[in-house]
């Protein structure tokens, strides 16, 4: 059986990853396991041929097969599959698609023989959460670039406070060998429960945790579940950045800033930022600083309430003891007030390690 498929090519990449608008696709299925994948792409003579990678789909998202093939001379491609194996089981349906990027992409540079911390970030501090809008998460991690000349994948789980279950979001390598990995989230005001999508409510905080199981030898641990969080905004009306907060800092009882981001146990320390009033007019305000451990668990939770005159700075500050060794996670939030969660800023995040 034969059949033509004309893909539209997701834009979606890093720096100067270029793609192609759409590209013709050939699929035949001579049989019940093989599958042939044939297409052609603009030939530049002398040029350097693009990229071509494919992606197999079952009905619900799943991605079943990543593979990057490179035209010859003339442009054609084909890529041979075996439709067997532990993704293939029970899927009747399934989506083929194709993307074209050039080799100017961004690539993270390791050392193959020492294991990495993996890394996670929103592409945006805050969203919408409009019915349908989407959010980009962005994860660098060298130990999951598996195949040096093919594309990779992983995926990261998102919650946010109105959906604690969340859902699975699968983020596909930019290129060959980049070892960063990009993928969308959809969020909605409707659906509690679908794939790569996570239900929000205005005022939540939604966040994205890779679990690494690849660790350097020092962590002393298997597992490290990097986080990020974005906040949920819905309609902002006058810009989010009000009164914006940054440059927030580790300091120590004698307001000194403490180097490295590494405190002890039992050790006072303060949590402070600059806070800046952009406005002509006193605004009302609500400071929160959000600390969590590596299991994303809330360990503490502070604020301060007040008003920020016209122009007006501030070095808001909180106060912490940690208990426990290990990685933390604090999170400074500025809203309109702790009853009403509309972001005058957007939040502010700094890792650090408690020995």
């Amino acid at each position: 059986m034969k059949y033509f498929v004309i893909l539209l090519l997701l834009l979606i990449g890093l720096g100067g990853m270029a793609f192609a608008e759409e590209v013709p696709i050939q699929i035949q299925t001579p049989n019940d396991t093989d599958l042939i994948i044939t297409g052609s792409v603009d030939y530049t003579p002398h040029g350097e041929s693009p990229l071509v990678t494919i992606i197999i789909e079952n009905e619900v998202g799943y991605p079943i097969l990543l593979a990057s093939v490179n035209p010859n001379e003339r442009g054609y491609f084909s890529l041979e599959v075996k439709r067997h194996g532990p993704l293939w089981e029970d899927v009747a349906k399934f989506f083929v698609s194709a993307k074209i990027a050039s080799h100017d992409v961004m690539v993270v540079e390791s050392d193959p023989n020492v294991q990495n911390v993996g890394k996670i970030k929103w592409e945006e501090a805050a969203y919408t959460g409009f019915e349908n809008s989407v959010g980009k998460i962005q994860v660098i991690d060298p130990d999951v670039n598996e195949f040096y000349n093919a594309i990779d994948f992983l995926r990261v789980m998102v919650w946010s406070d109105s959906s604690q279950n969340g859902t699975t979001a699968t983020l596909t390598e930019t290129g060959m060998d980049t070892s960063i990995f990009e993928g969308d989230v959809i969020f909605s005001n409707k659906y509690h429960y679908s794939r790569g999508v996570v239900f929000v409510s205005h005022g939540d905080t939604v966040t994205a945790t890779y679990a690494d199981t690849t660790l350097p030898d020092d962590m002393g641990s298997d597992i490290y579940k990097a986080n990020a969080t974005a906040l949920i905004v819905g309609k902002r009306g006058p810009p989010m950045e009000r009164a914006p907060v940054f440059n927030l800092q580790l300091l120590n009882i004698e307001k000194e800033p403490i180097m490295n981001n590494h405190i002890l146990v039992d050790q006072q320390v303060r949590l402070v930022s600059d806070l800046e009033n952009h406005q002509n007019n006193t605004q009302p305000f609500a400071y929160l600083v959000q600390i969590q451990n590596s299991q994303n668990q809330v360990e503490s939770l502070s604020w301060l309430t007040g008003n920020l005159t016209s122009f007006q700075k501030l070095n808001p500050g909180v106060t912490w003891i940690p208990f426990q060794k290990g990685e933390y996670t604090a999170t400074a939030f500025v809203w309109q007030s702790v009853d009403n969660p509309t972001a005058l800023s957007p939040p502010l995040s700094m890792e650090f390690f408690v020995k």
